[in-house]
């Protein structure tokens, strides 16, 4: 509030609150630095990928159209493989198929269907 001669009067903060601030400036700085890489390293990747895409374009002499198909497949044996289901051994319980142990009980689990090296990224 103003008092009428130019001064106002704003309500202290205490101690706790500027931590809390100080923090959260902090944390967003943070934040941005690290999508500011990652933004980078995706820039990188999709100039990596049009790259192959030339060189196996042409060696391979594959068509815009067949790659796009091709796309569509690895996306649908992607989900399939991300919503895989298994039984345990052990308990029964119904677990993700690309986990390694139970979440229930922690017993080892077999996989079922092949894993792509790309599972894992």
């Amino acid at each position: 509030m103003n008092d009428g001669i130019g001064h106002y009067n704003v309500p202290a903060i205490d101690l706790t609150e500027k931590k809390t601030v100080r923090e959260a400036s902090r944390n967003s700085s943070d934040n941005s630095s690290r999508i500011e890489r990652l933004e980078k390293k995706l820039e990188t990747l999709s100039i990596i990928n049009e790259v192959l895409w030339g060189v196996v374009s042409e060696s391979e002499n594959i068509t815009l159209s067949k790659l796009k198909e091709m796309m569509v497949e690895v996306a649908l044996d992607r989900t399939k493989r991300n919503t895989a289901k298994v039984e345990c051994g052990k308990c029964k319980l119904s677990i993700p198929a690309n986990k390694t142990k139970c979440m229930y009980c922690g017993t080892d689990l077999v996989f079922q269907f092949e894993i792509s090296p790309f599972d894992s990224l």
